[in-house]
């Protein structure tokens, strides 16, 4: 315990220091290939579909060598 809070004071002295902070957006297009097949009842009936990816992100630069990206990004599946 005493680790992490160490390590988190340590990143958050390097906020104070940070130069930039970038937020934005991402999407596009997931076209997995799943192909079902075989004997095994579980996977028949599988195919590709088309599905959407899109999340958000923020970036935090500690310096000019180190960077921090935090997002939540969601994945259309199967």
């Amino acid at each position: 315990m005493k680790r992490i809070l160490v390590l988190a004071l340590s990143l958050l002295s390097l906020y104070g220091y940070s130069q930039t902070v970038n937020v934005g957006v991402r999407g596009g297009l997931s076209i997995p290939n799943v192909i079902g097949g075989g004997d095994d009842p579980l996977s028949k009936g599988y195919s590709s579909r088309f599905a959407g990816t899109g999340g958000v992100f923020a970036e935090l630069g500690m310096n000019n060598l180190l960077s921090l990206r935090l997002g939540v990004e969601y994945s259309g599946q199967g």
